[in-house]
């Protein structure tokens, strides 16, 4: 009885260890990850809000976005390899705040006509366009023109090779 207990004992330490021996195999075998870091450049100041994106040369790899913050830095980890950069601030841009194609006394008029029509559903849509406003002020920055061949991964010829490890990278946008 005492031998079989102890071949138990055999086959799960060795089961054990086999699979400590396969978790660090299967760790070892991920891509080499790379951290990237450094300021996004617009005529050689910093591009105060926005979202730069990196597209990996190799098809297997998801492209990695990250969020520029007010003093131009971002920060993203990357799988290590040639990368193509886009960097898009658009969604700073202010935003009129009538229809398009109007003018803007005509819209303002529709606009106050449009409320009186309403009348006790306009509490829900003051509701509404406050909620609207609070996303739109989550995104940080402040919209700085740029030429829109940066907005598009294939036309913004930025581009790096990353090593693994950790990378300082500036990019420098001109106008």
């Amino acid at each position: 009885m005492r031998r079989v207990v102890f071949g138990l004992w055999t086959i799960r330490c060795a089961a054990r260890l086999g699979l400590l021996i396969l978790a660090v195999a299967v760790v070892g075998c991920g891509p080499n990850q790379v951290k990237v870091s450094g300021r996004v450049l617009f005529d050689g100041k910093p591009l105060p809000g926005g979202r730069v994106t990196f597209r990996p040369a190799d098809p297997s790899q998801n492209s990695v976005s990250a969020v520029i913050d007010e003093q131009g830095n971002y920060a993203a980890v990357l799988p290590a390899g040639d990368v193509q950069v886009s960097v898009d601030n658009s969604e700073l841009e202010p935003r009129s705040s009538g229809p398009i194609g109007l003018p803007p006394g005509l819209a303002s008029q529709l606009s106050e006509q449009a409320k009186k029509a309403l009348g006790g559903a306009r509490s829900n849509t003051s509701q509404a366009s406050s909620s609207a406003k609070t996303s739109f002020a989550a995104a940080s920055g402040r919209y700085v023109p740029i030429p829109a061949r940066y907005y598009n991964i294939e036309t913004s010829d930025l581009k790096f090779r990353a090593y693994k490890g950790e990378q300082n990278i500036d990019l420098e946008l001109h106008p």
